[in-house]
Formats: structure tokens, C-alpha cells, sequence
């Protein structure tokens, strides 16, 4: 089983407003107990509407836009190439595979609106999209949703976030921390009952 772990960076929160300007993703390949990452993906989206970026969430995810107008590529290229790595991961065209993310109302919606407007084929199954934060609530209970706490309740190092690539990994991370509590736990209950 594949599973893609995504996050974008943005010029701001709105999401018909703002653009994405960064795409990062992990592929975990396995299920819990032995999931392993088995590869990484960045690109910055040079945005087509750079006047309306908010000056606080380029403070915040540390992007600029002068950066960004030299170093990211056109949105049917970013996606494209977001997509065609998933499918060189997948290692057929026709695979589907789930999807993690650490807040997926805010980088669902953006990622497959931009990809099913730019007439790029969604390379994951849309039945399973999972967010880390609905499995912390589950299977965490008490610890807290964000990704700073839920990576300090795993002893996961908190990176640089707000960088996708970097924010992907760390998501990446939880969700195995997650998936293994929740592949023991059934461990667990399925001894009790038989």
C-alpha cells in the first residue's frame, strides 16, 4: 500500500484568493507495522497573481516573491510534476493511493481544485483521505492537534515548519506514530476477543 503525505505553502489563508507556492510530499510505502518512506518532493509555484500575497504568511513560511518568480515553475508544470512523481512511485499510471495531511480542509481542496483545472489526472483514491489530526483525536486523545505538539508527544524533532517539504516529513512521521498505535492497538483487542 502507497500513501502520500502532502503539504503546501501559500500566499495567504484564503482559499479561492490566495495561491499555493509550494508543494511537499513524502511517499510511505507498507502499513504499520513497517511503513517506510520511500521517497520526497518539493517544487515552488511561481504564483500568477503575486500582488496578492500577504505580507504575513511570506513572514511565515520564510518565502519571497522575488524568489518565487525565479525559482518556481508555472502551475501546469508544478503540478505535473507533482503528479507525474507520484505516479513514477506508484510505478503504474492506474494506481491509486490514499492520502495524509496535517490539516486536509485547508490542502485538499486547494491541490485537487488546481490539478482538476489544469486538466492533470488526480493521481490518489479520493475515498481515503486521512488528516492527522482526526487520528491524534483517536488514537492520541489529550496531546493536542497541532504539528509542533503532536511531533513533541512522538519525540519527533520539530523542523523549520512552514516549509512544505519539511512539514510533509513531519506529518509523514506522526502518521506512522499513529498508524503503529493504531495497528497495536488492534493487536491488542483482537486477543481479548478471541
Amino acid at each position: 500500500m502507497l500513501t502520500l503525505v502532502y503539504d503546501t505553502e501559500t500566499l495567504g489563508l484564503k482559499i479561492n484568493f490566495h495561491e499555493v507556492v509550494e508543494l511537499g510530499a513524502v511517499m510511505i510505502d507498507g502499513e504499520a507495522p513497517n511503513q517506510k518512506i520511500i521517497g520526497t518532493f518539493q517544487c515552488y509555484v511561481r504564483p500568477d497573481h503575486p500582488e496578492n500575497a500577504h505580507p504575513k504568511a511570506l513572514a511565515v513560511n520564510g518565502l519571497s516573491l522575488d524568489m518565487l518568480a525565479k525559482k518556481g515553475l508555472d502551475k501546469q508544470d508544478a503540478y505535473q510534476k507533482f503528479a507525474d512523481w507520484i505516479n513514477d512511485l506508484s510505478g503504474n499510471k492506474n494506481t491509486k493511493v490514499e492520502t495524509v495531511c496535517c490539516n486536509k480542509v485547508f490542502d485538499v481542496p486547494r491541490v485537487e481544485a488546481e490539478m482538476e483545472e489544469l486538466g492533470i489526472t488526480i493521481p490518489w483514491n479520493y475515498r481515503f483521505r486521512w488528516d492527522v489530526k482526526d487520528m491524534a483525536r483517536i488514537f492520541a486523545p489529550g496531546v493536542g492537534n497541532s504539528l509542533q505538539t503532536l511531533c513533541k508527544h512522538f519525540n519527533i524533532p520539530y523542523l523549520n515548519a512552514h516549509r512544505a517539504d519539511v512539514d510533509a516529513e513531519m506529518t509523514a512521521k506522526v502518521w506512522m506514530r499513529l498508524e503503529n498505535l493504531r495497528y497495536h492497538l488492534y493487536q491488542i483487542l483482537s486477543k481479548t476477543q478471541s
